[in-house]
């Protein structure tokens, strides 16, 4: 019974101590104008997920991320992908083979996956309107 008791302050601990997302701004592919997230916490939910061209994983994803999306109301839900660290032109040839219908933000330099531990790929993580990241994962939740 005394385990039962510290495993379940630790994990107390654990869930009070919840990561916040880092405040970011970035590049939104198709305009070229800034996304800023401070504009977006407190409003709604936020669903990101980090991609590569390269990356076979995040292809696969795709119809699930797709799928994420349709059940769940963007009024609730922001949906945004942050391209990993590759040039425009090789981001826009990818969205032509497979669309992807989530905000495009660009990470150039990969400044922002470095900060958020983002070491390999696909990672979606959920935040909620708090900024506390709520789930991070390599597969996307199945639901929200």
């Amino acid at each position: 019974m005394k385990n039962f008791y510290l495993i379940a302050l630790l994990l107390l601990s654990i869930t009070a101590h919840a990561q916040k997302i880092t405040d970011f701004s970035l590049p939104i592919h198709s305009t070229g104008e800034v996304f800023e997230l401070k504009q977006h916490l407190g409003k709604k939910n936020i669903i990101i997920n980090f991609f590569a061209s390269w990356c076979t994983a995040c292809i696969a994803e795709l119809d699930e991320l797709h799928d994420l999306q349709k059940k769940y109301s963007s009024n609730q839900y922001l949906f945004i992908a942050i391209n990993a660290g590759e040039r425009k032109k090789i981001i826009k040839k990818f969205l032509r083979k497979h669309p992807f219908n989530y905000l495009i933000l660009e990470d150039k330099n990969r400044t922002l996956s470095k900060q958020l531990n983002i070491s390999s790929l696909p990672q979606t993580l959920v935040v909620d309107k708090k900024g506390k990241i709520i789930f991070s994962s390599s597969r996307p939740p199945k639901q929200l």
